[in-house]
């Protein structure tokens, strides 16, 4: 063995050994504390699941609050017309609330009027339906409160919504009872209920948000009392009496929109070993922590071992280079006297030696110059030789590009020109771009070619190409939208996509707007031919400018300038278009709609054109939203606005009128007055619609307008009621 391997072995056990012990009783310690931290941890986790179930029903009874308002409830109270409409709204409220099974809508003689997924001999036989009429005598249902009752009935429970156990092992459940009222707009004074809202949750379904939380051999039971409310049987639980730990908490079932509460017990069992392999798992930082610090101690022992170690090497390297025949000295620190010595005898006796290799080297160099004096001599007349015949043979060939050159540069600018005087002709964009990718390419050996037109106000971007695959054109339009935005860098002159080049010619105006681009794929063309292309695209870049003048023009006079919707003008235009229409497809339904904003003169008055303006904006915002993308929406000017739908029946026209008088609810501008101080302002206006089903096309606009006076006068005097 040498010295240096005995001398690491015994380093490498000084570093790790004392390292590996400390470790092992760190992790004693460690193990005995994470025991003690298990009860704690059950009682956080009982915690969160209790907050997880008050969380789950404040979301419920607060969802439970807003569809009570609903006014089809108490229209379906009155009219069994609406039932249809009460039983879709109940059936959409059911699947998004994961913790009903089923709902029942009753009447003030408390007789179901509507459900959805529930039994209404089972709901009438059971113990919630006494404890409803109960609760009515004594008083206990009040305004705006929900009442909670808690019932024992499979027949309530058990229902057709798809759930994880579509049938549930526990017959308890709670029913929640909400007044219905019908002026829902009049909050604070007394009022009678016009019915009642009944839905019910099973308690298995409110257990289904722990269930997931568990491990496999926990279980978790909700207790009322002596009740067993819900639990689950898991399969192949089975623990020792020893190894179990049972926790519990008491809570309640409530919301700040209930009048009553309902107590609740989780009662929690766990294995205790099963927990502790959990909390075991979470030593694997520390464990880590204890190898990177043995690793590190390893890593500075071989680092001691490789300084100790190093000038015995190096001493066994010059001896065994010198065995090889080299000679060469080299400058090392070997540390040790003993070492040093020896080196220095192997240095004397290598320089000798090395002396009488050098006067043998000498000569064969001098004769090797001779000889490569004479090589380099024929070498040089023969590469003479050779540098003649290529300059005359590249004069010759040069020579005859430049002729090829010059007579496609004339052939070229004389096509050119003729394009030029047929985009003279051009009156339209289409037209501009139609000529580019018909003819450019024939002028630049069938070379694919792409026009890129800019977006301007009334127009988005679009690329027209030529002889292009789908992947070019994604990609070309992609670059060219980027290149295009403001913080993009100037036009490049190519752009690259794998082996292919693509030469970009710009289309720009007399104020060097960014008009377009011309793209011409091929490899780089010359700068003669480049020069051509840009003094066309500068022709072309006039002519695309005066059309887009004069188009935004034409739209400017269409378009109202607060809004950026189309005026008065474009109205009647639109409304004589659909007129004509009509004529000639009598089958087919159109509709009006004509809304004036409410308020709009006091708010001017009161608080400025600004604000005024501000009403109008928001107006015209709703509408945008609310409208369909074939709806045409015009500002016929102040506080009017007129809506032409078509395939306007009369159902789409009140559906259309429901859309935008519930977006108006929660609508609302903040005004300022002369003194600095704000006023939040609601945002309403007035609708009238008329349809073909019961109107001719020439008296919509009267009949529309008829109905938006009356409803305006329905707002001024809300004795009156008048529908849009």
């Amino acid at each position: 063995m040498q010295i240096r391997h005995l001398i690491a072995i015994i380093i490498v056990l000084a570093a790790v050994l004392p390292s590996l012990a400390i470790s092992l009783v760190m992790l004693n310690q460690q193990h005995r504390a994470t025991e003690k931290s298990l009860a704690h941890e059950l009682g956080r986790v009982l915690e969160t699941m209790s907050g997880d179930v008050g969380f789950k029903f404040a979301t419920f009874s607060t969802n439970y609050k807003l569809f009570s308002s609903e006014r089809l409830l108490t229209q379906a109270l009155d009219s069994f017309l609406f039932s249809s409409h009460a039983y879709r709204a109940m059936e959409r409220f059911v699947e998004q609330s994961p913790l009903v099974n089923s709902i029942f809508l009753l009447d003030i003689d408390l007789q179901v009027v509507e459900e959805f997924n529930g039994s209404i001999v089972g709901l009438e036989n059971s113990n919630v339906h006494a404890q409803l009429q109960s609760a009515i005598a004594q008083k206990k249902i009040k305004d705006g409160r929900q009442y909670l009752v808690l019932f024992e009935d499979y027949t309530l429970v058990k229902g057709t919504r798809e759930s994880q156990n579509p049938i549930p092992n526990s017959p308890f459940g709670v029913a929640v009872i909400s007044p219905l009222y019908l002026h829902v707009l009049q909050e604070g004074l007394s009022r009678s209920p016009e019915g009642y809202l009944v839905a019910i949750l099973p308690f298995q379904e409110i257990y289904s948000i722990l269930e997931p939380e568990l491990r496999d051999d926990e279980t978790i039971s909700l207790r009322q009392g002596s009740n067993l409310l819900a639990s689950t049987a898991k399969v192949g639980v089975n623990m020792d009496a020893q190894d179990l730990l049972l926790t519990s908490r008491e809570g309640q079932i409530n919301s700040e929109h209930t009048e009553n509460a309902i107590p609740l017990t989780l009662q929690m069992q766990v294995s205790r070993s099963g927990r502790m392999q959990e909390l075991d798992a979470s030593l694997n930082t520390l464990y880590k922590g204890i190898a990177i610090a043995i690793a590190l101690s390893l890593l500075a022992a071989l680092l001691i071992v490789r300084w100790l170690s190093k000038p015995i090497a190096m001493m066994s390297d010059t001896i065994k280079r010198y065995s090889q025949g080299n000679y060469q000295p080299i400058e090392i620190d070997l540390k040790y006297q003993e070492l040093k010595a020896v080196s220095r005898l192997l240095v004397d006796m290598g320089q000798t030696i090395q002396q009488q290799f050098d006067t043998l080297r000498n000569k064969n160099i001098e004769l090797q110059k001779v000889s490569e004096l004479k090589d380099e001599y024929l070498a040089k007349v023969k590469a003479l030789n050779e540098q003649l015949e290529q300059r005359v043979e590249e004069k010759t060939k040069e020579l005859r590009l430049t002729l090829e050159r010059e007579e496609d540069n004339r052939q070229l600018l004389q096509n050119l020109l003729r394009l030029s005087i047929d985009l003279q002709a051009c009156d339209s964009v289409e037209e501009v771009v139609e000529l580019c990718l018909k003819q450019i390419p024939h002028l630049y050996s069938g070379s694919p070619l792409a026009v890129y037109l800019s977006q301007t106000r009334y127009q988005s971007s679009s690329l027209h190409t030529h002889t292009f695959d789908e992947d070019e054109k994604d990609w070309l339009y992609h670059e060219l939208c980027a290149i295009e935005q403001p913080s993009s860098q100037a036009l490049p002159d190519t752009l690259e996509f794998g082996v292919e080049n693509y030469s970009l010619i710009r289309l720009a105006s007399m104020h060097t707007k960014l008009l377009g681009v011309l793209v011409l794929k091929s490899k780089r063309i010359r700068g003669e031919q480049r020069d051509f292309l840009t003094l066309f695209a500068k022709q072309a870049s006039a002519i695309i400018e005066t059309v887009r003048l004069t188009q935004e023009l034409a739209a400017m006079a269409r378009t109202d300038g607060l809004t950026e919707l189309a005026n008065r003008k474009a109205f009647d235009e639109a409304y004589e278009r659909e007129r004509i229409t009509h004529e000639r497809y009598p089958d087919r339904k159109s509709a009006i709609f004509i809304i004036d904003a409410n308020n709009l003169k006091f708010i001017n008055d009161q608080y400025g054109h600004a604000c005024g303006d501000r009403l109008i904006v928001t107006v015209a915002g709703i509408l945008k939203r609310e409208c369909r993308k074939s709806d045409q929406i015009f500002r016929l000017g102040g506080d009017e606005f007129a809506i032409i739908v078509r395939n306007g029946g009369i159902e789409i026209c009140q559906a259309l009128t429901d859309r935008l008088l519930n977006a108006q609810k929660n609508s609302q501008i903040q005004a300022v007055r002369e003194n600095g101080s704000t006023q939040i302002l609601e945002v309403s206006f007035s609708i009238g619609f008329a349809s073909t089903e019961e109107a001719s096309i020439g008296q919509l606009l009267h009949q529309a307008d008829k109905r938006m006076y009356e409803h305006k006068n329905a707002y001024r005097n809300p004795t009156e009621t008048a529908k849009p």
